[in-house]
């Protein structure tokens, strides 16, 4: 009988290195305009509502880039949209960050959502195909490195901020690496076989078979963004802190979230996809519990920690779920499921701040836990690839 061997799965050398690099970047530049907005709403001399008008266009932006970014990713491919998005977002930060009118501000922030968006759909194909191309699970380092990117850009920011550097020098010197790091990006990314008969246009909106994860990541979206937006208000007018350490909760949730992706991989290669998720949903729902039920600072505070603990795994797994979940390509699975969860990340603290002022903003936050709890309800069936999926994963393999 002849034997012929199966050829290896093309993975550049530095594929690994590249990809943490397009994570970290995206969530470096993300940051960077982030640390600027207080500065850039007394510039302007913008209302909370004038400021909250203006950033709906980055939300605007954000939602075109992730419906878009299925099509865009499957009809130039994740190794070319990667490297593209991560020079344009560099350039849309800068136009963001140096903005001088409200005008200015609107037309800057509409691509920064856009290529924000974008790069996290064709990012997170890369890291999909990387999983799949080595049977190894290594989606939550990747989404370690966008927090780390995260932390260190706001760290960077501040720091600048507070030694009076000029505006203009603190966000070229941010951005500029990037954008020349994204020209040549695509030399270490995951490189694709070109469709012969690529996709019509089409817009991302989740499948039957992706509704589970869709639902899983709006709720956990959901609940990263009530963190996000709440957990300060929470500490100030329940528990009475001053507003200097109501930042805190936030904090803790960020470091512990960071912290804990590093080692995701290895709990996922040791316990399995679905043991991890359960464990995180548990973990981060008691969270919730421990901050609005406490009634101490210190143990509120831990309690917000606890949901960074609980979350750092279970979004990261979703997303790599999306990608075995699909029969087309990945980047239309991603982009469909991350618009779900962006939409949770962006309504969601609108929603519970509706909800508050019927029952307390206590009770809101404990409905969050309980939604994140419900999630458990679809995990088997969201994390488990279709046997149609998982043949055309097979079929990659072979195929090379």
């Amino acid at each position: 009988m002849l034997i012929t061997s199966v050829p290896k799965p093309v993975v550049p050398r530095r594929a690994r290195a590249t990809i943490f690099l397009a994570f970290f970047a995206n969530g470096f530049l993300s940051t960077t305009w982030v640390v600027h907005i207080p500065r850039i709403k007394a510039l302007l001399g913008l209302s909370d509502g004038g400021l909250g008008l203006c950033l709906w266009a980055a939300t605007l932006g954000l939602f075109l880039g992730m419906t878009l970014g299925g099509w865009i990713v499957d009809h130039y491919h994740s190794q070319f949209v990667t490297g593209v998005a991560g020079l344009s977002l560099g350039l849309a930060t800068i136009l963001a960050v140096v903005s001088t009118s409200w005008p200015a501000l609107v037309l800057s922030l509409v691509p920064f959502g856009f290529f924000n968006g974008l790069m996290d759909v064709s990012m997170n194909s890369q890291a999909a195909a990387f999983e799949q191309r080595t049977r190894r699970a290594v989606m939550s380092s990747f989404h370690a490195f966008f927090s780390l990117g995260g932390l260190t850009g706001t760290l960077f920011g501040a720091a600048l901020l507070a030694a009076n550097w000029p505006v203009s020098v603190h966000v070229l010197i941010a951005a500029v690496p990037f954008m020349i790091g994204g020209c040549f990006m695509y030399r270490g990314l995951i490189p694709e076989e070109r469709r012969r008969h690529p996709q019509r246009f089409f817009v991302s909106i989740p499948t039957r078979n992706l509704l589970p994860l869709a639902s899983m990541a709006f709720v956990f979206f959901l609940a990263e963004g009530a963190v996000f937006d709440w957990s300060g208000v929470f500490l100030k007018t329940e528990l009475g802190v001053d507003i200097s350490a109501a930042g805190i909760g936030y904090a803790a949730f960020s470091l512990l979230m960071a912290s804990i992706r590093f080692s995701g991989d290895y709990w996922v290669a040791r316990f399995g996809r679905f043991a991890v998720f359960v464990v995180g949903a548990i973990v981060g729902a008691a969270g919730l519990l421990v901050a609005c039920l406490g009634r101490n600072y210190v143990i509120s505070v831990a309690g917000f920690g606890l949901v960074g603990v609980g979350l750092a795994n279970c979004i990261p797994l979703i997303f790599s779920a999306a990608a075995r979940q699909s029969e087309v390509n990945f980047g239309r699975a991603i982009a469909s499921v991350a618009s779900a969860g962006y939409f949770g990340l962006f309504a969601g603290p609108p929603i519970i701040g509706s909800i508050a002022q019927v029952i307390g903003l206590q009770r809101a936050l404990l409905l969050v836990a309980g939604a994140v709890m419900l999630t458990l309800f679809l995990a088997k069936s969201g994390l488990r690839p279709s046997a149609k999926a998982a043949q055309v994963g097979e079929n990659a393999q072979m195929e090379g």
